[in-house]
C-alpha cells in the first residue's frame, strides 16, 4: 500500500526563549539601522530577517504581549507586497479623482 507523503509546514510556534533572542536581536537591529525592516537574507543575521518574515505573514504565532512589545519598537506588520498595494491603490484613487472627466 503506497503512502502519501505529508506536506511539511513552518512551526507557527517557538520556544519564549528563542523568540526572546530574536526580539533582543531585532532590538539591535533597529538601533543600528533605525527601523525594524530586516531583509529576509540579512547578512549578518539570517534568522532574523526569516523571523520579521514569519511574523508579518502570519507563519508565527505572536502572544498579546509580543505584539505589545513589538509594536513598542514602531514594528511595520504589513508585507512589503500589502504595502506596494496599498500604496497603489492610493495612486490609483488620486488618478481617478484628478484625471476622471
Amino acid at each position: 500500500m503506497a503512502t502519501c507523503a505529508r506536506k511539511s509546514y513552518p512551526e507557527t510556534r517557538i520556544s519564549q526563549r528563542s523568540w526572546d533572542e530574536r526580539f533582543q536581536a531585532l532590538v539591535n537591529y533597529k538601533e543600528k539601522h533605525g527601523d525594524c525592516n530586516v531583509p529576509i537574507r540579512y547578512s549578518l543575521d539570517t534568522g532574523l530577517g526569516l523571523f520579521v518574515s514569519k511574523i508579518k505573514n502570519g507563519n508565527i504565532e505572536v502572544t498579546v504581549d509580543q505584539r505589545a512589545r513589538l509594536s513598542a519598537l514602531d514594528f511595520e506588520w504589513e508585507t512589503g507586497a500589502q504595502k506596494r498595494e496599498r500604496m497603489w491603490m492610493v495612486m490609483f484613487v488620486q488618478y481617478r479623482d484628478n484625471f476622471n472627466t
